[in-house]
């Protein structure tokens, strides 16, 4: 149901109604169901249910079955549509919509906060994507992505992923400038505000990928900045290690040799 919704945000489809006694339900989202509780009010105003009725329809929903059980409901869906004045093509397309927002659906506070996060994430991927992948990657394990799969992506939007360096890297993966080999924590910007013309992306090279969204390059406000990976990703050098080495090379300057 989110594609029906996204073509008419964008004017691509006209908004309709499959019963105009959905439009005060409905007017929010276009016509489409998109979220938990208009189900209920669906349900109430379209086939009569009583709130306990349309909740048994929400919990349907909910089930591993929920298939089977939704399609019990049908029948008094229609039956209760009919006797509201709806006729049972119209109610069974009701009904059909609904059973399609059953696959996957949530409660609008869910679906705020989820799409929220998206936008976050969107936005520091887009404008500053060395540091977004350097969170990701120091964020370790956090569930679909690996850090094998986070750094294949990096490198398709333009982002080396520079190789472990006893001299660079620190115990856990940082954003280091490609144009200065210095370790920063953010920026410089070329315009914080984003108003001057992008500068050109960073030609390829065999450390500097090519960006082949052909989108982040233009976009990202840190044109030289990578990412390079920490000691924490070497196997079988645990954190404290990790750290011992990063004080050493501070306190004693960059090794030479396995000796010193």
């Amino acid at each position: 149901m989110v594609n029906p919704y996204i073509r008419r945000r964008q004017g691509r489809e006209p908004v309709a109604y499959a019963h105009p006694v959905l439009e005060p339900i409905l007017k929010e989202t276009l016509g489409v169901i998109l979220f938990q509780e208009q189900i209920l009010r669906v349900a109430i105003a379209a086939a009569g249910f009583s709130p306990s009725a349309a909740d048994m329809l929400r919990r349907a929903m909910s089930r591993a079955r929920s298939s089977a059980d939704m399609e019990k409901l049908r029948g008094p869906f229609v039956t209760g549509a009919a006797a509201k004045g709806v006729d049972d093509v119209t109610a069974n397309e009701i009904f059909r919509q609904i059973a399609a927002f059953a696959e996957f659906g949530f409660c609008k506070s869910h679906a705020a906060a989820f799409a929220l996060t998206a936008y976050h994430t969107a936005h520091l991927k887009l404008y500053y994507p060395a540091e977004f992948y350097v969170g990701l990657l120091n964020n370790q394990p956090m569930g679909f992505y690996s850090p094998a799969v986070i750094a294949g992506d990096a490198k398709r939007h333009g982002v080396a992923i520079l190789p472990v360096d006893v001299n660079r890297s620190s115990a856990k993966a940082v954003v280091e400038s490609s144009a200065e080999g210095t370790v920063v924590l953010a920026g410089p910007f070329d315009d914080p505000l984003g108003s001057s013309t992008p500068a050109p992306p960073t030609a390829p090279s065999a450390s500097h990928p090519v960006d082949s969204s052909r989108t982040i390059s233009s976009h990202r406000k840190c044109r030289d900045h990578d990412v390079r990976i920490g000691f924490g990703s070497v196997k079988g050098l645990g954190e404290e290690e990790a750290k011992a080495v990063v004080e050493e090379r501070q306190r004693g300057g960059q090794f030479k040799s396995f000796d010193e």
